[in-house]
């Protein structure tokens, strides 16, 4: 089975859910099992390996498991849960870099509002848009995991 198999389907499924939450703020539960039902199939196809599949997703839900924690309202759990599953998607340091990434191109994007309302402070933006994007970049930029 050629290795590049999962980038269509973290392709499909990112953009669904980026989409989804870029509308509604919200992370549908469907599409999480289905990006997840995804990654279980590419692990028994051989595409993944399952010890990185479940490093991605522990270090993922540690990481933005203890944001939602430690910071209320600073994201949602469907937040967590397509964090979980990217992780999944990438292994534990495609995900770290990922991760950073994404913080970085959220910050960016906040910045015209910062500075534009400098009052305001909890301005909610959909998170899994960034997310998408620098997982993909990650992917694509550092190959399967």
């Amino acid at each position: 089975m050629n290795e590049s198999t999962d980038l269509p389907i973290l392709l499909i499924v990112a953009f669904g859910i980026s989409r989804i939450d870029a509308q509604k703020m919200i992370i549908p539960d469907r599409g999480i099992v289905l990006g997840l039902f995804s990654v279980f199939l590419l692990v028994y196809i051989g595409v993944l390996t399952a010890t990185n599949v479940l490093a991605g997703m522990v270090f993922a839900a540690i990481q933005f498991g203890m944001v939602y924690l430690l910071l209320p309202g600073s994201m949602g759990l469907g937040d967590v849960k397509y964090a979980i599953m990217l992780g999944a998607f990438l292994g534990p340091i495609r995900w770290l870099i990922a991760a950073i990434l994404c913080a970085l191109l959220a910050l960016a994007a906040s910045i015209p509002n910062l500075i534009s309302q400098p009052r305001v402070r909890n301005v909610k933006i959909p998170l899994a848009p960034y997310m998408s994007c620098s997982a993909l970049v990650v992917r694509i930029l550092m190959g399967v995991n």
